[in-house]
């Protein structure tokens, strides 16, 4: 039989992408595939350091809001980390983008925000430029007082946070006339560099650098597409939308990185269904005890319910975002002597690992999609790329177009 001849890869095909005559960069959307808590920020963490490297980065936009926390590691090789933090940081609203050297940063139009973690992130970073890259769109709505409180009944009903984002969207749908934006706050746009961020982004875009978007929560809490409903968050975690929240036409080359743990989690309390849930003494034995303790959330603080992986909820989220890649984390849960390990190519993975992917892949193929299982984490901060090959493209300087 003679072998079927595959097209080019999808990296390369998307870099190749032209407007015309005028080569635009590529949106990389990196978004949840379970209930949250994948391992986002790492992941976001990781693909700035490569595309800066690359000379491809023009800046992180985060959508969502303060209601999800993104852990992220730096090896303190660009800014240099406070020995008392490990280079463990635990971002609700600022991108996970901020290590990176002059690295423009944006809070997209589809979020909202909390001044006070804000403020709060911006005070607690080791770097000293923040307020002067950091772009906040001026139609994104402020959280209050008076939005938490109305959300206070959802945490026993539905676990949730109780933020205050779903309230604050409440009011940005109604129209109220009690809710502010960031463009009604003299106060805020005095502090901070308040903008039309959607010009500056498609700017940035329009002039060949790449642009990566990082969203908060899972396809598993969306609103509508999950089949959750009540147990999801206030909006839909899909391609579609987090390029809408950034301010992004769906037209513009992007790229989609389905983010998964190899046992996904969600919230503490009556948080939804959770297929084949196991507890942490569970947990605890298969990792041999590199999990001593229980996983708690960035937010509240409680202890996350867990349980084993469900290929059915991936296959859900394939049909409805067809990710371009997928992105593993929590690998050493299945192998605690590959904890920490980076591997060089696919061929060094090991026995419980290839035995877990060709289980999944099996079901995943029930999909019809052409998924390409590519980074794969054992570790805070370690990631590896099972391609383990530079795609190329026409060069461009690492400079970053004018803002």
């Amino acid at each position: 039989m003679t072998p079927t001849k595959r097209g080019p890869h999808p990296l390369t095909q998307r870099r190749a992408t032209f407007y015309g005559d005028k080569r635009v960069g590529t949106a990389h959307v990196v978004m949840g595939a379970q209930f949250g808590s994948e391992g986002k920020g790492e992941f976001v963490a990781y693909l700035a350091r490569r595309l800066y490297t690359e000379g491809r980065l023009g800046g992180v936009v985060r959508v969502g809001g303060p209601n999800a926390g993104h852990t992220m590691t730096t090896p303190g090789v660009f800014h240099t980390m406070d020995p008392n933090t490990d280079g463990e940081w635990k971002m609700r609203q600022i991108p996970c983008g901020w290590h990176i050297p002059d690295a423009p940063l944006f809070i997209g139009p589809g979020s909202v925000i909390s001044p006070e973690v804000l403020t709060h992130e911006r005070d607690i970073l080791p770097v000293n430029d923040l307020q002067d890259r950091l772009f906040i769109d001026e139609q994104v709505p402020i959280i209050d007082d008076r939005h938490r409180v109305e959300e206070e009944g959802l945490i026993a009903m539905v676990g949730s946070t109780a933020e205050g984002i779903g309230a604050c969207r409440i009011d940005h749908i109604g129209r109220s006339p009690h809710l502010n934006l960031m463009k009604h706050r003299d106060d805020l746009r005095t502090g901070w560099k308040v903008v039309d961020t959607q010009a500056i982004i498609n700017r940035l875009l329009d002039n060949g650098l790449d642009i990566i978007v990082e969203s908060t929560q899972g396809f598993g809490l969306s609103v509508t597409a999950s089949g959750h409903w009540p147990f999801s968050t206030s909006r839909d975690v899909t391609p579609g939308q987090i390029l809408s929240d950034a301010g992004i036409s769906t037209r513009v080359p992007h790229l989609v990185y389905g983010v998964l743990r190899t046992y996904p989690i969600r919230v503490a309390g009556n948080s939804g269904p959770l297929e084949n849930e196991v507890d942490w003494e569970f947990i605890k034995t298969q990792t041999e005890g590199v999990v001593d303790t229980p996983q708690r959330t960035t937010v509240t603080g409680n202890v996350r319910r867990i349980a084993e992986f469900d290929p059915e909820l991936v296959e859900r989220m394939i049909g409805m975002c067809r990710p371009d890649f997928f992105c593993l984390t929590h690998v050493d849960y299945l192998d605690s002597s590959i904890s920490n390990v980076q591997f060089s190519a696919s061929a060094d993975v090991p026995h419980p690992l290839r035995a877990f992917l060709g289980a999944w892949g099996t079901s995943r193929r029930n999909t019809g999609a052409d998924v390409k299982l590519r980074f794969l984490s054992t570790g805070p901060g370690i990631w590896s790329d099972l391609y383990n090959k530079r795609v190329p493209y026409a060069p461009v300087s690492k400079t970053t177009a004018p803002l």
